[in-house]
């Protein structure tokens, strides 16, 4: 009996493991190597008109939020130490980027939101206040 409850435990373990790892690289790999890079100069006017740390919101066209957890690592590097989660998250209180590819309208996309434009910086990049 205690070595079917420890085969059982260690298969348990083990696809434990599997599922995490898994989820890692499939997190790595919807990221391009030195994507920080470029993100670190596409952000760097929103970058300065926002608190030097807290908790700021995030929310893309780009798809990544029904698979990644949080935002993109080369995003989340971009605004260290700053805090990125998800928006919309209670956590966050008062300033929120957008992220966009296919430029929409951004203050129709705020206003989904609850949101309300401040400024757009260009290239896709846009800040919004809660």
């Amino acid at each position: 009996m205690k070595q079917r409850l420890r085969a059982a435990a260690l298969a348990l373990a083990l696809a434990l493991c599997f599922g995490l790892s898994l989820r890692s690289w499939r997190q790595a790999n919807l990221e391009t190597p030195n994507e920080a890079l470029g993100g670190l100069s596409r952000f760097a006017g929103i970058i300065r008109a926002i608190p030097g740390n807290g908790i700021i919101g995030y929310f893309s066209d780009r798809g990544e939020a029904m698979v990644l957890p949080t935002p993109p690592f080369s995003v989340r590097y971009a605004f260290a130490p700053r805090m990125l989660v998800w928006y919309p998250d209670l956590s966050v209180s008062t300033w929120v980027v957008g992220d966009f590819i296919r430029h929409p309208d951004y203050l129709r996309a705020g206003e989904q939101l609850g949101l309300h434009l401040v400024r757009d910086f260009g290239d896709g990049v846009v800040l919004y206040r809660r």
